[in-house]
Formats: C-alpha cells, structure tokens, sequence
C-alpha cells in the first residue's frame, strides 16, 4: 500500500494479486472514490508536485537495450495516468535514488533526481538528472563527487530551492567489522539558481540601544531592533 497527500484528499495505492488500483479519500466527506489504475506496479520513488503524482521507475530503451528512467505521471483533475519523456539511459539503477522538487521561486521549478548506475559488479557512479514538468523533458545536472556515493539513499530537505542531503558513503574496510559507512552532509546548488536576484536585500546590521551582555550576569536584557526585510 501507498498513501500520498493531494490537495487535501488521500490517494492510496493497493495491490490485489496482479491488479494494481487507487483510490481517493476525501476527509471532509468521510467518503472514497475510485480513480484510474497506475499503469505500473513498481516504483524506485514516488512524489507528489503541484496537482500530480510522478512515480519513477525502470524500463527498458528499445534502442539501446539500456534500463532508464520511466516516470509515470498521474493529473488528479483529469484522473488520467500519463508516461513522460525518457531520461538519459544508465546500464543498472542501484536502490539508493533520492528526489527533490525546486519551487520555482529561486529556481526554475525541476524534480531533481540523485542516484547511482552500476557499472558492473563493483563499479557504481553518480547521476543527477533533473525532468522539466512545463516541457516535458529531462537534463543532465551535475553530479554529486562520487566519494559521496550513497550507500543507502539520501534524506533530502529542500529550503529555499537549495538541497541539503544528509547520508552515508563508503570510508574504509576494516576486515573485522566489514565496510565502515561515516555520515557526510552535502549541500547541493541545483540549476538556473538565482538567490541574490530573487531575495529581498538583507537587513541591515543588529543595532543595540542600551544593555551589554555581562558574562557574569545571565540576567542582563537586551534591547534591539533588526530593520525588517522587505516581502
């Protein structure tokens, strides 16, 4: 079972034997409805963006023979499941994909996707790709160091269109307790970014009007005004 938060209403997705179906619950209502089936049964992430479901998943490019990326999009106003363009193929997709959305605000709106492909056994590289909702397209971004691989995925949080991932990379190999994973936080600056042309200016300095901290005191007060920043 899936569950996803859409426009104040639930969407869940069951799967019964070989049929895959979604429904719609609508809290105020106390009432479910049922919505067109998912085309697709397995997905390696699924996020929800303005009115849509995008779930990624793996299919096969008949011309190259490689696995890419499939995105499966689904318009709750439509209650239609659609298949986007096809990324850029990679040869094996590792377990590891994390996604963000950009808002639009400091960034042009994307749904970034962090992964790895597997080279062959042993060998893994990064990608970062990153799908256009307006046109329907995908691109090539840049790719996170791949001494920051990810063994198990990325948590990601998005503030302020800029992506902060924190995870767990291959540091060493101890013979007596295996391979040793250190925790690395990334900060990732993703395409078309514009923070100093689209924020208001910053304020200006602290301004202290009468008491000074007194180490000695920890009951000292202190008045101060911070110049609002403009909205």
């Amino acid at each position: 079972m899936q569950v996803y938060a859409l426009n104040n209403q639930l969407f869940v997705i069951t799967k019964n034997g070989e049929i895959t179906e979604m429904h719609m619950y609508n809290p105020v209502l106390n009432t479910w409805t049922k919505k067109a089936n998912p085309p697709l049964t397995v997905y390696s992430f699924v996020i929800v963006v303005d009115d849509k479901i995008l779930g990624g998943h793996s299919q096969s490019n008949p011309h190259t023979n490689w696995p890419e990326l499939g995105l499966s999009i689904y318009d709750s106003t439509t209650d239609i499941w659609s298949e986007a363009n096809p990324s850029p193929p990679v040869r094996r997709f590792h377990h590891s994909q994390s996604v963000g959305v950009t808002s639009g605000i400091y960034a042009p709106k994307r749904l970034y996707v962090f992964g790895q492909e597997q080279l062959d056994l042993n060998t893994f590289q990064t990608f970062t790709w990153a799908y256009n909702p307006e046109d329907n397209t995908w691109s090539t971004s840049k790719t996170i160091p791949d001494s920051y691989r990810p063994s198990f995925g990325h948590l990601i949080a998005v503030v302020e269109d800029t992506f902060y991932m924190g995870t767990f990379y291959n540091a060493q190999y101890d013979p007596n307790l295996g391979m040793q994973y250190l925790p690395i936080g990334v900060q990732y600056v993703p395409i078309g970014y514009s923070y100093h042309e689209q924020i208001s200016p910053e304020p200006s300095p602290l301004e202290t009007l009468t008491s000074k901290p007194q180490p000695s005191n920890p009951n000292t007060s202190l008045n101060t005004t911070i110049a609002p920043t403009a909205l």
